[in-house]
């Protein structure tokens, strides 16, 4: 596995242990400052909206309530200066363009405060610029204990062109568009989101299923590109995805969960509706616990590597349940042509349900432990499929087709000239 996501895993784990504590020492993911669920206000700045637009243009704690039929806040300031703006009871909505809007700052916190119920919408977007409900060129954080609800007739939820942070906060968003953007990376340490985007996972055609029997595949992404009609992902980030802990109800038209690089996932309670993807990494995916229930899905979980250490997964999938595409070779890959991809599971408890392959790898599949039950639909696929074979060092392993046992393994390729199928490792029988 690579260094980078080895990296993420260290720093994951020493931020789980000062996840929700205000004092906690700073770490390479959160600051004690984003851990702090409750601003200083002391020395805050006092604004009530009163129907005009605010601008921003020094650093300081400001505490906003009232209401804004069409205005933004405007955070202008130096580029060296913090911002902390709490929202206590805060409606604002903006016609075009975004309702809190950072254009200059070194970086800005939204905090929401404690009982308190806020609300931003915005009913369309700039053809240039802002084109998100919150809206920010500079890093941002949100905490607090309270509730946001952001609502994008069109455009996104949240847009951060830095790093994006959240630690706290309840956020229930509805958009036409992708829900919460961190271009640079995505870090939660715990929060609740209820996230549903371009009209949920109905409102778009599922992707049909890409493969003919088992075999070839297009490129190394299942998935539909940023240059689809469809850019209504819930949790996205260029760069990489790390959350810690949280609950997540997330009902999307394209990817729940998409990196550009690799995503991180320690615990959680996670309920997917997807289109396309449940969660999606360019790069590599790790998941160390938490509970997934994906119902509805094209693909449950892609990346190039996939390691699972513990959880419990149910999967429903049109395709392929669990799927490691490794590195691209070229345009396209077919039959019999190792990638270098790995899929790990290491624990936890897997239930997958697949019109395509249940565990599908584009290289080897390694099983220390844990427990799968696997049924896959038929049309040529399989419950268990490897380009290089298939390891089993103690997982309990049951399927519909025999594919623990190498029947029906990889039967879909090797009628076309794929020799495939060759376990290094004996599976448990009869439960043992």
């Amino acid at each position: 596995m690579k260094n980078i996501l080895s990296a993420l895993v260290c720093l994951s784990l020493v931020a789980a242990l000062f996840c929700g504590a205000a004092g906690a020492e700073e770490t390479n993911l959160f600051t004690t400052r984003d851990l702090a669920q409750e601003a200083d206000l002391t020395d805050a700045e006092q604004i009530n909206l009163d129907g005009s637009s605010v601008t921003i243009d020094h650093g300081g704690v400001f505490l906003l309530s009232g209401i804004l039929q069409d205005g933004q806040i405007l955070v202008d300031a130096g580029e060296t200066d913090k911002v902390q703006l709490v929202l206590d009871g805060v409606s604002i909505h903006k016609e075009t363009g975004a309702a809190i809007e950072i254009r200059i700052a070194d970086k800005v916190f939204i905090t929401l405060a404690p009982g308190s119920e806020n609300m931003l919408s915005a009913n369309g977007i700039l053809e240039e610029g802002a084109d998100g409900v919150i809206y920010s060129k500079a890093d941002l954080t949100l905490n607090g204990s309270g509730a946001l609800t952001v609502t994008a007739q069109q455009g996104s939820g949240i847009v951060c062109k830095d790093t994006l942070v959240f630690t706290g906060g309840s956020y229930a968003i509805q958009a036409s568009g992708h829900g919460i953007t961190g271009k640079d990376a995505l870090n939660i340490c715990d929060s609740s989101f209820s996230i549903t985007t371009g009209g949920g996972s109905t409102a778009a055609q599922m992707k049909a299923s890409d493969s003919f029997g088992g075999g070839f595949r297009s490129g190394s992404s299942s998935t539909q590109s940023d240059e689809d009609d469809i850019k209504a992902k819930g949790l996205k980030s260029d760069g990489t995805i790390t959350v810690l802990s949280g609950s997540f109800s997330l009902d999307c038209a394209d990817d729940a969960v998409h990196a550009g690089g690799d995503v991180s996932i320690s615990d959680g309670a996670w309920t997917i509706r997807s289109a396309d993807d449940g969660i999606h990494a360019d790069g590599d995916v790790l998941i160390g616990g938490g509970s997934f229930e994906l119902p509805y899905c094209y693909e449950g979980i892609e990346g190039k590597n996939v390691t699972i250490d513990g959880g419990s997964f149910s999967i429903t999938s049109n395709d392929d349940g669990i799927n490691a595409t490794g590195e691209e070779t070229g345009n396209s890959f077919g039959p019999g042509m190792d990638t270098g991809a790995v899929i790990t599971v290491n624990g936890g408890e897997l239930t997958i349900v697949s019109d395509g392959d249940c565990i599908d790898s584009n290289g080897t599949i390694v099983l220390n432990g844990g427990k799968l039950n696997l049924t896959c639909n038929g049309n040529g696929n399989t419950a268990l499929d490897s380009e290089s074979g298939i390891t089993n060092n103690g997982a309990e392993v049951s399927t519909n087709d025999g594919s623990e046992n190498g029947g029906g393994f990889g039967m879909g390729r090797s009628q076309m000239g794929g020799d495939r199928g060759q376990f290094g490792g004996q599976f448990p029988q009869d439960g043992q």
